[in-house]
């Protein structure tokens, strides 16, 4: 499988000669070269501000194809619900310089107006608008708490991996500890396809999902006719993994996550691999809906336990590409870990919230 990775820094918005946050993200995706992945609006990659479309192409039998469009787009400032629950208002004074909200659909999606939906400095006042019941309700991708009491600007570097392979973009921001290293927020992002088990009926039409890391729970920034736009297990895609359709076609449900670990709260003292295997013993991601059951697992991402890893280490994983077994090892994954410590994400509602993720760095022939 080819993995497209780098990791870099970019200042929240653009600042002096450098590119902002979302730019940057889009000239990596630009770099990755992925027919399957291309820069849907602005068409201009200079003209990217606060907001960014990405399309993905799921691909199916007989050349058919579905477009799945993921659209980025940060605030100009710090959003509140108001005292009803029923729209966002502004917080006054408080600059966005924290996240971003994702949202994700399929159908035509119109770009705000360049003319009459951005201010004089060139940064969009509106997201886009979708057609009804076809995309999914806002995800808080946050990088910092937006609550801090450190001086924040628009300056603040925030660290990203990009991860882009055929089926999934992996993106994990991280604040820039230097401002405040309690509040700076490590956050995973996950855009694209699952890996369905061997002989599942899942249709090639349904399979995309997103989850992302936020400073604050869904139920704080949705709005009433959000989290129950499409009944009471609308994913939200931070404490979940919204898939497109479950299994009989139902839109943007909520999926949980779920891996192989010992109980969050068991007694242990773990200093590097194991003492039997002498290796580290990850998990894959499953995928889990209340009543699908199984459905499959995140691409390119293992769940591991943080007590014996390091953050930013790299992990590898040999086995024979024929067998998928481990005798006989030719081909080698490498994966880097993030410990992530966003407070709401799928790891909120997942079997150990005490857990991290790697992410896949590269594929690589492997030679003893």
């Amino acid at each position: 499988m080819a993995v497209y990775f780098n990791e870099g820094f970019a200042p929240v918005c653009s600042y002096d000669v450098n590119d902002g946050l979302l730019r940057k993200i889009a000239k990596e995706v630009q770099l990755a070269a992925n027919p399957n992945w291309t820069i849907h609006y602005p068409t201009d990659i200079e003209d990217v501000t606060n907001l960014l479309v990405l399309r993905h192409q799921l691909k199916g039998p007989g050349n058919k194809t579905k477009n799945v469009f993921v659209e980025f787009y940060q605030p100009i400032f710090v959003q509140r619900l108001n005292a009803g629950g029923t729209a966002l208002e502004d917080v006054p004074n408080r600059k966005n310089y924290y996240y971003a909200e994702v949202v994700y659909g399929i159908g035509h999606y119109t770009p705000p107006d360049p003319e009459d939906d951005v201010n004089e400095d060139g940064y969009y006042t509106t997201p886009g608008a979708w057609e009804e019941d076809m995309a999914s309700v806002r995800s808080r991708f946050s990088w910092f708490r937006h609550d801090t009491a450190s001086t924040i600007k628009k300056w603040l570097p925030v660290q990203f991996w990009v991860s882009l392979t055929d089926d999934v973009l992996s993106i994990v921001v991280a604040g820039d500890a230097s401002a405040n290293k309690l509040d700076r927020l490590i956050s995973f992002g996950y855009f694209g396809k699952i890996k369905p088990f061997k002989n599942s009926k899942e249709r090639w039409s349904s399979n995309f999902g997103v989850t992302v890391g936020s400073d604050v729970p869904p139920n704080d920034y949705l709005t009433q006719e959000e989290k129950n736009r499409y009944s009471d297990k609308t994913g939200t895609g931070v404490t979940d993994i919204c898939m497109l359709e479950t299994f009989t076609g139902f839109p943007m449900q909520a999926h949980m996550a779920a891996f192989t670990t010992p109980d969050e709260f068991v007694d242990k003292k773990l200093e590097g691999p194991s003492n039997y295997t002498d290796k580290y013993h990850m998990s894959p991601v499953y995928v889990f809906h209340g009543f699908d059951g199984y459905r499959g697992e995140l691409k390119g991402i293992v769940a591991t336990d943080r007590s014996t890893v390091v953050n930013k280490d790299d992990l590898i994983h040999k086995y024979n590409s024929e067998t998928g077994q481990e005798e006989d090892p030719d081909t080698q994954d490498i994966y880097k870990v993030f410990l992530v410590n966003a407070p709401y994400s799928f790891l909120t509602n997942a079997t150990n919230v005490l857990y991290g993720v790697a992410i896949l760095k590269k594929t690589e022939p492997y030679r003893s």
